[in-house]
């Protein structure tokens, strides 16, 4: 009897404990929300402003209240969607949250800015950072290692989760446009240390035969390519083909003094087909060979898509994919919220 008494009060106590902290909850949220709308608000202003000074004044303004939102103690769990200008990108095991946006200045030219939210396992709390972009004064950006203080700037509109002998890596696909003549994508690869300081640059790229980058170690990969155009750049289920070369021996007619001749050819046998997840872009080219050093002459080629797989803790780079598993409608799709990036 007094086992069941103790067993209603633990349930009791339960009970009541969800019921209070369902309710801060809901006010952290009911708070967030605020905090969201001024962010949707300042976002507006900054688009409608006509000066490059009034734009930077403003977006002061949209950064406190976007700190203010993701230090609430609820906010891995707000979902911001009313957010458009402002991208927010969050891992599946809500470890790491960016926020990320991009101010077009008069001269074309864009500038970055962001914030992470990371677990910190040891204090059960996050570490949240400003991302200070440096982009511009950056040389070799891509075999750079990076942190929130010396950023590649980006806006954000992908993170892939992966893990390999029990780390966790967040690989991150990225929009940046450069100015009239150029724009950019980025993959990038962020690592969280135990005090919740974030890192970029993992070098986890297998990209020996990747013949548009001439750097084989690279950090960061950085596609450069004309503004004119949109390159597509997205995490998709799509197939891989692996071939291979095999030697068939061929009988051939009995000639005069000779026995039959057996020579060795070779032929590509298809092995077998992979059809997962993966990385999935537009393969770019100049327009002529030429113009190769000029990335401004660079469009992706028509119907040719690359990719990379994750693989034994590798992105390892496999060529023409097999697209036709998505039709082309979703493969040009928009994100669900409309965007005026390349995306």
């Amino acid at each position: 009897m007094r086992l069941i008494q103790l067993t209603s009060n633990g349930i009791f106590i339960l009970l009541i404990l969800s019921f209070f902290h369902t309710n801060l909850k809901a006010q952290d949220f009911q708070l967030i929300k605020s905090y969201e709308d001024s962010i949707v608000s300042y976002s507006n202003k900054i688009l409608a402003a006509k000066d490059d000074e009034k734009r930077l004044e403003l977006n002061q303004q949209l950064s406190i209240y976007a700190e203010k939102a993701i230090r609430q103690e609820s906010s891995i769990d707000y979902k911001f969607e009313k957010l458009n200008f402002v991208s927010v990108v969050t891992s599946d095991d809500k470890k790491l949250r960016i926020l990320s946006w991009a101010i077009k200045m008069k001269d074309e030219h864009w500038k970055y800015f962001g914030l992470t939210q990371c677990y910190v396992k040891n204090t059960n709390s996050y570490k949240y950072n400003k991302l200070n972009d440096v982009s511009p004064k950056l040389r070799h950006a891509d075999s750079k290692t990076l942190n929130a203080k010396k950023w590649f700037g980006a806006y954000y509109y992908k993170l892939i989760e992966t893990k390999h002998k029990g780390k966790s890596f967040y690989t991150l696909l990225g929009w940046k446009g450069y100015d009239r003549s150029k724009s950019k994508k980025v993959i990038e690869i962020a690592t969280i240390r135990s005090n919740g300081d974030i890192i970029f640059g993992y070098p986890l790229f297998n990209i020996r035969e990747y013949d548009y980058f001439k750097n084989k170690r690279a950090r960061r990969l950085i596609f450069t390519y004309s503004s004119q155009v949109k390159m597509y750049l997205d995490y998709d289920v799509q197939s891989i083909h692996i071939y291979k070369k095999k030697k068939k021996k061929k009988s051939h007619k009995k000639q005069r003094g000779f026995s039959p001749q057996k020579k060795e050819s070779d032929q590509i046998q298809k092995v077998k087909t992979i059809t997962k997840p993966m990385i999935v872009m537009d393969r770019l080219e100049p327009t002529n060979p030429q113009m190769a050093e000029f990335y401004d002459f660079y469009f992706p080629e028509s119907n040719v898509i690359d990719a990379l797989l994750f693989e034994n803790g590798r992105w390892n780079y496999y060529p023409d994919v097999d697209a036709r598993n998505s039709t082309e409608d979703e493969l040009n799709a928009k994100p669900k919220r409309p965007i005026k990036y390349d995306l």
